[in-house]
């Protein structure tokens, strides 16, 4: 639950939850900038909008080089990317230490690039199902349900089409409790054209194709991932 605070360090007024105070850790973040680099002026440059504008720790995205990871190892592999478990060494920010005053970063020693998400140790929802279709109430099909639309909805008011939308990209920590929509790789932005316009390729996993798309006769929508 949010609420006003009063900041330890600049002793100013924040509407937060307890610990972040937005103006003196967007200048913390911005006094860094300079000590760490992924070698990319783009990534460099989203990460650092991310975190001048987070409102909560969780909200703050960082460069991890490659040696901040421990016990590595391929979990998973599809085609577009594959999928690693690792332990953070560091951990991530909960917020900011006062007495020591810094958030320091080394830089990497690979230029390969690595999205870094929470695990999801109660993996996809049709291996979940497999085991525990028989034990899920209806109060928690709905709220599994409410909670995809919603996540859903989400990418879709950035007009952004999965395409590739089954159980197998669905993912969870805790089923009972919250899931994470997958595999971005066949996803597009609503409007842009493939290179070559004449022909229409059919990607995803079969069962879940739209019938409209898997005929040939529409291009893929918001309806379609539905």
């Amino acid at each position: 639950m949010s609420f006003y605070e009063i900041c330890p360090e600049c002793n100013q007024v924040f509407y937060g939850c307890g610990w972040w105070c937005k103006p003196c850790n967007s200048k913390h973040f911005q006094n860094d900038f300079n000590n760490w680099t992924s070698g990319n002026d783009k990534i460099d440059k989203f990460i650092q909008d991310a975190q001048l504008n987070a409102n909560r720790d969780w909200n703050a995205i960082e460069w991890i080089p490659y040696d901040r990871f421990k016990d590595v190892k391929q979990i998973g592999k599809g085609g577009f990317g594959t999928i690693h478990y690792a332990r953070w060494i560091d951990g991530f920010i909960e917020k900011w230490d006062i007495k020591n005053r810094q958030w320091k970063r080394w830089d990497p020693e690979t230029h390969s690039y690595m999205m870094v998400l929470q695990y999801a140790e109660d993996g996809n929802l049709r291996e979940y199902l497999k085991i525990n279709f028989n034990n899920i109430n209806w109060l928690q099909k709905l709220w599994n349900l409410w909670f995809l639309s919603s996540t859903l909805k989400n990418i879709h008011e950035l007009d952004i089409v999965h395409q590739d939308f089954h159980p197998g990209n669905i993912l969870s920590s805790n089923f009972k409790s919250g899931l994470r929509i997958s595999d971005f790789g066949l996803s597009k932005l609503i409007g842009v054209s493939p290179n070559n316009s004449e022909k229409r390729n059919i990607f995803g996993v079969l069962p879940y194709i739209a019938p409209e798309v898997l005929s040939g006769d529409e291009e893929y929508t918001k309806a379609a991932d539905l």
